[in-house]
C-alpha cells in the first residue's frame, strides 16, 4: 500500500473524487459512490474563502496588536528627535559661552597690554618732559614730577595711572604756557673755571639765560654731560650781558635767540678749532669736539696711523708703476727691428737702455738659450719677477679697507656702552646724558670708513692695473719669441 505524500488540505478534500474516477477507494478497496466533482470544488472553494478570512482576521488582530507598539516606536523616536535637539542646543550654548569667555579673556589681555602700553607712554613722557625741562628750572617743578612717579608706578591700579596719566599732561600744559611766555627764577650757576655763581634764570622758550648778581658773568645755560648742576656754555658781554641783566632784573630788554649771531664768523676745519681751543677761544661746540676726541683716541689713534700707512703706500706705488709704464707693442717692434738689423748685441743694447720691466722680460728672453718651451718658461718666470716687485705693499691696503671698519665699529661699541653708562648713573637725564657717547660711536665710524674707502678703491685700481700690465707683456712677447723660433738671429 502506498502513503499519500503531505499535500495542502484542498488537495486532499478533492483526492477522493479523483480515486473515485479511477475506480479506488481510499483504502485500495473498490470505491464507493462520491459527490459529483463540482460539488468538491465548490466545498473547497468555501473552505479555501473560510481559511482566507481567517487568514484576514488574524492579519487585522496583528495588525490591532501591534498598532500600540508602533505608536509606541513613533513616540519613542519623538523623544529621542528633542533629546538630540536638546543636545545641539546646549552644545551651542556651552560653544558660544567658550567663545564668549576666549573673546572676553582677549578683551582683557588687549587691555592689560593697552595699560602697559599707556604707562610705558607715560613714563617715556615724563622722562622726556624732565629732560627738556632745562638746567635751571625751580625745583618744585621736578618735585610735582616726582610725586606722580607712584602712581604711573602702578600698572594694576588703573584709576591711579588715569590719574597720574592726566596730572602728568596738566603739568606738561601748564609747563609749555610759561614756557613759551618766558619766566624768571632765581639760582646757581656755574661759570667756565668751575665756580659757582648766583643770580637770576631766565628761561625764554628753549633757551635759558643766567645773568650773575653784581653785574657779574652772564650767558646762555646748559647742563654738561657727566655734570649735576648747569653751567655757562657761552659768555655774553658788552650790550648782550647788560640787555640780560636788565631782563634778569624785571625790565625789558631784547636777547639774542640765535647765539650764534654774535660770532663774527664760524670756524671750520679741525686745525682751527683746535688752534682755538689752545689758545682759550673755543666755543662749546668747540670743546665738545676735543672732548669726544679723548675719549674715543685709542681707536682713532689706530685708525690715524693706519690712514698715514695707507696714505704712504697709495703715493708710493703710483710712482712705481707710473715709472714702469712703456708703450710694450712700440718696444717689442723696435727690439725686433735691431734684431733683425743688428742681430743679438744690438736688441740686448736696446734693452739695456729702456729700465723697465718688459725690457728686462724681453732680456731674459732673447738671452735664454734653447727652444721654444725654455723661451716661454724664462718669459713666464722673468713676468712674475717683475709683478712681484711691483705689487709690493698692494696687498696691505686690501687689509687696511677691511679691517678699518671693524675698528671704527669697535669704537662705535664702545661708545655706545659708554652711553648707556650714563644712562644709569643719571637716571632720566635725557638725550644730553648720552650725546657724548653717541657722538663718539658716529665719529669713529666715520672716520673708519673714510679710511677704507680710498684704500679698497686704490687697492682694486692697483690689482686691475698689475693684472692688465701682465696681459700686455705676454702678449707682446709672444712675439719676440715667435720671431726668434722661426728665423734664429744672426
Amino acid at each position: 500500500m502506498i502513503a499519500p505524500r503531505t499535500m495542502p488540505g484542498w488537495r486532499w478534500a478533492i483526492l477522493p473524487a479523483l480515486m473515485a474516477t479511477a475506480g479506488l477507494a481510499a483504502d485500495g478497496r473498490p470505491p464507493a459512490p462520491v459527490a459529483p466533482v463540482p460539488q468538491a470544488l465548490a466545498r473547497t472553494q468555501q473552505d479555501i474563502r473560510q481559511a482566507t478570512a481567517e487568514l484576514n482576521a488574524a492579519r487585522d488582530a496583528a495588525a490591532a496588536s501591534r498598532a500600540p507598539l508602533v505608536q509606541r516606536l513613533n513616540g519613542l523616536e519623538a523623544d529621542v528627535r528633542d533629546l538630540r535637539r536638546d543636545v545641539e542646543r546646549r552644545d551651542a550654548l556651552r560653544q558660544k559661552e567658550e567663545r564668549d569667555r576666549n573673546d572676553q579673556a582677549a578683551a582683557a589681555h588687549a587691555l592689560e597690554t593697552e595699560a602697559y602700553r599707556t604707562l610705558a607712554a607715560l613714563h617715556g613722557y615724563r622722562q622726556s618732559l624732565e629732560s627738556r625741562l632745562g638746567p635751571a628750572v625751580p625745583a618744585a617743578l621736578r618735585g610735582q614730577l616726582q610725586a606722580l612717579d607712584p602712581g604711573l608706578s602702578a600698572a594694576q591700579d588703573y584709576a591711579g595711572l588715569s590719574d597720574a596719566g592726566t596730572r602728568l599732561l596738566d603739568l606738561a600744559a601748564q609747563w609749555n604756557r610759561s614756557r613759551l611766555g618766558g619766566h624768571a627764577f632765581n639760582g646757581a650757576c656755574l661759570d667756565a673755571g668751575g665756580r659757582e655763581l648766583t643770580g637770576r634764570f631766565v628761561a625764554i622758550g628753549p633757551l635759558t639765560y643766567f645773568a650773575a648778581d653784581a653785574g657779574g658773568a652772564a650767558g646762555t645755560v646748559g647742563m654738561p654731560p657727566h655734570g649735576a648742576a648747569p653751567a655757562l656754555q657761552q659768555t655774553y658781554e658788552g650790550d648782550a650781558a647788560a640787555a640780560l641783566a636788565t631782563l634778569a632784573a624785571g625790565g625789558e630788554a631784547t636777547v639774542m635767540l640765535d647765539t650764534r649771531q654774535s660770532e663774527p664768523a664760524r670756524r671750520t676745519g679741525l686745525l682751527t678749532t683746535l688752534i682755538a681751543i689752545m689758545r682759550g677761544r673755543g666755543t662749546p661746540q668747540d670743546f665738545m669736539l676735543l672732548d669726544m676726541l679723548r675719549q674715543g683716541w685709542p681707536v682713532l689713534s689706530i685708525l690715524l696711523l693706519a690712514s698715514i700707512w695707507s696714505c704712504a703706500i697709495i703715493l708710493e706705488r703710483a710712482l712705481i708703476l707710473r715709472r714702469a709704464h712703456l708703450d710694450a707693442s712700440r718696444f717689442v717692434d723696435a727690439v725686433l727691428k735691431d734684431l733683425a738689423e743688428g742681430g743679438m748685441p744690438q736688441a740686448l743694447l736696446h734693452c739695456q737702455r729702456h729700465r723697465k720691466p718688459v725690457a728686462a722680460v724681453v732680456a731674459d728672453v732673447l738671452t735664454q738659450p734653447g727652444g721654444r718651451e725654455d723661451k716661454e718658461r724664462a718669459m713666464r718666470h722673468a713676468i712674475q719677477v717683475q709683478i712681484h716687485n711691483m705689487e709690493h705693499r698692494v696687498p696691505i691696503l686690501g687689509t687696511i679697507g677691511s679691517t678699518a671698519p671693524f675698528v671704527g665699529l669697535l669704537g662705535t661699541v664702545a661708545g655706545i656702552i659708554r652711553a648707556f653708562r650714563d644712562i644709569a648713573a643719571n637716571a632720566g637725564g635725557g638725550a644730553s646724558v648720552v650725546s657724548a657717547g653717541i657722538a663718539e660711536a658716529l665719529v669713529t665710524t666715520a672716520f673708519g670708513l673714510l679710511v677704507a674707502i680710498p684704500a679698497v678703491m686704490f687697492y682694486n685700481h692697483f690689482v686691475n692695473s698689475l693684472r692688465r700690465f701682465t696681459a700686455e707683456m705676454e702678449m707682446n712677447v709672444y712675439h719676440v719669441i715667435e720671431k726668434l723660433c722661426a728665423e734664429p738671429p744672426p
